[in-house]
C-alpha cells in the first residue's frame, strides 16, 4: 500500500480549515494518484481497514472515523490564491463495507496531476499519530524545506492565522502559541520523522512572526511509549509480538 503524498506547494500554502482526520483522508485521496497521471481517478476509495492500517488505529476507530467525514467532508472549502473551491465534488460512506468513495472537485485536478515542479513529497504515516489539526499543516510548512540547507522557517503570524482561518479565534498571542502552535508541535515531535522548535518573533512591542527550526529524527533506535503500544497493538497480538511490528514499522519509515 503507498503512503507517499505528492503535494503541490500552492496547496500547501493554501487558506483551509479541516480536523485532522478530513486532512488525512484527502491526504489518502492523493497516494492513489500515479505520480504519471494524466488524469485523476474518476473515484478514490478509503477503506476503514486500509486506512486502520495506513494511521495505526483499530479497525473500529476507522469505521467512525470514515462515518464522521463522510458527514462533513463535502462542505469544506480551499482558497488557493484567487480561486475559492471545494476539495470534493461527492462522497458516499457505504455502511456495509466500511467504505468512502470520493470526486474530487474539478477545479483541484490542475494542483493534483502532472506535478513537475514546487512540490513537496512525504510519508503519511508520519502524521499518524497527530491529534492536532494544526500539526499536519505546521508538519507541512516544514517539510517544504527539508533538503534546505538551513533548517529554519519564517510564518508572519497574519499569513498563519489567514492560512489556517482562525478567524478571530485565538487573537492573544498567549492563546495562539497554547492552541494552536504547542500541540500541533507535540505532535509532530511524539510522532513524526521531525524535531521541531520554534520562537516568536518580535518587533517593538508587537510579535510579527513564528520562526521553526528543525532537524530530521534518526528513529532507528526510539523506544515504544506505553500509550502508542497500546494504541497501535491489533487485536489478539501479544505485548512481545506488537512491539515487534511496530518497530519494523519504524525503521520502515527512515
Amino acid at each position: 500500500m503507498n503512503s507517499i503524498v505528492k503535494k503541490n506547494n500552492q496547496v500547501i500554502s493554501a487558506s483551509y480549515n479541516l480536523s485532522i482526520h478530513e486532512q488525512q483522508c484527502l491526504l489518502y485521496c492523493l497516494t492513489q494518484i500515479h505520480t504519471n497521471a494524466q488524469e485523476l481517478p474518476d473515484l478514490f476509495r478509503i477503506e476503514a481497514k486500509l486506512y486502520a492500517e495506513l494511521f495505526g488505529i483499530s479497525v473500529d476507530k476507522s469505521y467512525q472515523t470514515l462515518k464522521a467525514v463522510a458527514d462533513t467532508l463535502f462542505e469544506r472549502y480551499v482558497v488557493i490564491d484567487d480561486l475559492k473551491t471545494r476539495w470534493i465534488s461527492s462522497i458516499r460512506y457505504k455502511e456495509g463495507e466500511g467504505t468512502v468513495e470520493i470526486r474530487i472537485a474539478s477545479d483541484m485536478k490542475p494542483y493534483l496531476i502532472q506535478l513537475k515542479k514546487e512540490f513537496t513529497t512525504y510519508d503519511i504515516r508520519h502524521t499518524a499519530g497527530f491529534t492536532s489539526k494544526y500539526a499536519i499543516r505546521i508538519y507541512e510548512w516544514v517539510i517544504q524545506w527539508q533538503n534546505a540547507n538551513e533548517k529554519q522557517v519564517e510564518v508572519f503570524i497574519p499569513t498563519l492565522r489567514d492560512r489556517l482561518m482562525l478567524g478571530d479565534k485565538y487573537t492573544r498571542i498567549n492563546d495562539l502559541q497554547k492552541k494552536v502552535i504547542q500541540p500541533a508541535i507535540t505532535d509532530i515531535n511524539s510522532h513524526s520523522n521531525l524535531k521541531l522548535s520554534y520562537k516568536m518573533v518580535k518587533k517593538g512591542r508587537k510579535f510579527i512572526s513564528v520562526v521553526f527550526s528543525f532537524s530530521v529524527k534518526d528513529r532507528s533506535n526510539r523506544d515504544i511509549t506505553e500509550k502508542e503500544l497500546l494504541e497501535k497493538a491489533k487485536p489478539g497480538e501479544s505485548r512481545q509480538e506488537a512491539m515487534s511490528r511496530i518497530k519494523k514499522l519504524q525503521k520502515s519509515l527512515l
